[in-house]
């Protein structure tokens, strides 16, 4: 949708995280928050149960996927790559910052 509108989003991301100027579009105003969350696997061991989250009772939720399954032997997130899963949220901040909340106070990895 943003390159529709002329916004390349994913390379204005690269170059501002890269100190590159942006570009002569400087009447680009964002309108809306938008946070990536990763799910993290607190212990290593064997999954028994995933406490997923709650998709209908979250405002801001564009997408998400779940890596791990039940059965799966994993290990403690220590990075991105070893992540259960992700979130990305959108919409204005007090919301997002709620469902952030929300998401991290429920979705649990159960191991043995």
């Amino acid at each position: 949708m943003m390159q529709a509108l002329g916004y390349d989003a994913f390379g204005i991301l690269i170059k501002a995280h890269s100190g590159d100027p942006i570009g002569s579009n400087n009447d680009f105003i964002p309108h809306q928050f938008v946070r990536h969350l990763f799910l993290p696997v607190e212990k290593s061991g064997k999954v028994r149960v995933i406490h997923n989250i709650d998709k209908l009772s979250l405002v801001t939720l564009h997408s998400s996927t779940i890596l791990v399954n039940v059965s799966d032997v994993v290990a403690t997130t220590t990075d991105i790559t070893s992540c259960a899963g992700f979130v990305w949220l959108i919409g204005n901040r007090s919301e997002v910052d709620k469902d952030t909340k929300r998401i991290l106070s429920t979705f649990k990895v159960i191991v043995e």
